[in-house]
C-alpha cells in the first residue's frame, strides 16, 4: 500500500443562516463535541475551534483523499443534526449554504490557533480580524 505525505492546514469558517445569533454559550459545548467526533470519525486533525453567536471557526488537517466539500457538508451536516435532535432545543440550528476557507502556513499556524480560541469574547468585544472571518465572497 502506498502511503501519501501531506501538511495542509485549512481555517474553515461557515456562519447559520443570515447570520443569526442561535448559538447560544450551552449550543457553543455541543458544536464542538460535535466536531471533535465528526473529525475523529473521518480521521482529520482538529487543531483549534472557535466557536461565536453566529458562525464556527476551525483549523483542521484534512487528508488528501477527503473532498473538501464532502469534509465541510459532513461537520456542517453532522453537528446541526445533531443540535435539531435534541429533546431540549428551543431553536432549530441552520447554517448558511456556504463557508470560507484558506490555507494556513506550519508559520502561521500559532496565530490561528490563538486567533481562534477566544472568538466567543473577541467578538464580543469586536477584536476581530476581517481577513480571517471571511465565509463568502
Amino acid at each position: 500500500m502506498s502511503r501519501i505525505y501531506s501538511q495542509l492546514l485549512f481555517h474553515i469558517v461557515w456562519s447559520t443562516s443570515r447570520r443569526g445569533d442561535v448559538i447560544s454559550d450551552e449550543m457553543r459545548g455541543l458544536l464542538e463535541r460535535s466536531v471533535q467526533a465528526k473529525c475523529r470519525d473521518l480521521k482529520c486533525t482538529l487543531h483549534a475551534i472557535g466557536i461565536a453567536a453566529d458562525h464556527v471557526h476551525i483549523l483542521v488537517s484534512i487528508p488528501p483523499h477527503i473532498r473538501l466539500s464532502d469534509f465541510v457538508r459532513d461537520v456542517k451536516g453532522g453537528s446541526s443534526h445533531l443540535i435539531n435532535h435534541l429533546p431540549e432545543t428551543e431553536e432549530i440550528l441552520h447554517w448558511q449554504r456556504g463557508y470560507g476557507i484558506l490555507t494556513v502556513s506550519n508559520r502561521d499556524k500559532a496565530r490561528v490557533i490563538g486567533y481562534l480560541s477566544n472568538q466567543w469574547d473577541r467578538h464580543k468585544s469586536g477584536d476581530i480580524l476581517p481577513s480571517l472571518e471571511k465565509t463568502e465572497a
